[in-house]
């Protein structure tokens, strides 16, 4: 008798491991791939709310390979991008995200007292307003809309015209 108590529960015992073995490996693999919703991670950028992240370059050259690189490893589908050499919104550009049309992706790139800033937004598919800038004696705004930007490929944007 005592052997046949054993033999049951060892039996259990057995089956109990082996089935959390089994949802632990489940566990693992679920979490193993990473979300397709936002920017790839990447160590050099600081994080500046959830899915967004910023990073402080020097030169225009490092901001322009730094760019190509973030849209190399993203899978960013893309027509030619325009760097503005030189002016204070170096780039701009916005990715309609094709997996969920409630958000887009949007990068973009402005010139600071000591080099350039580099902004990867992960937003809200709605109107945004980023921030006014000049360029010489015009001003000009940084805005998205979704009702005037509709493409589905990584498209350069740049800034509407302040007219007084």
């Amino acid at each position: 008798m005592k052997t046949a108590i054993k033999f049951k529960i060892r039996n259990l015992f057995e089956s109990c491991y082996e089935s959390s073995v089994y949802n632990v490996l489940i566990v693992f693999v679920l979490t193993s791939f990473g979300v397709n919703a936002q920017y790839v991670q990447n160590e050099t950028f600081k994080e500046v709310g959830a899915g967004n992240f910023f990073l402080h370059l020097e030169s225009e050259s490092d901001l322009k390979r730094t760019i190509k690189e973030v849209l190399k490893e993203n899978n960013f589908p893309k027509e030619e991008l325009s760097f503005n050499k030189g002016k204070n919104l170096f780039f701009a550009a916005y990715l309609r995200n094709p997996k969920d049309e409630h958000y887009t992706y949007f990068i973009h790139a402005e010139k600071v007292r000591e080099g350039y800033d580099l902004y990867l937004l992960y937003i809200e598919n709605s109107y945004h307003h980023f921030f006014d800038y000049s360029e010489g004696p015009n001003r000009f705004r940084l805005i998205y809309d979704p009702e005037k930007d509709k493409n589905t490929i990584l498209t350069s944007k740049n800034g509407e015209e302040i007219k007084d």
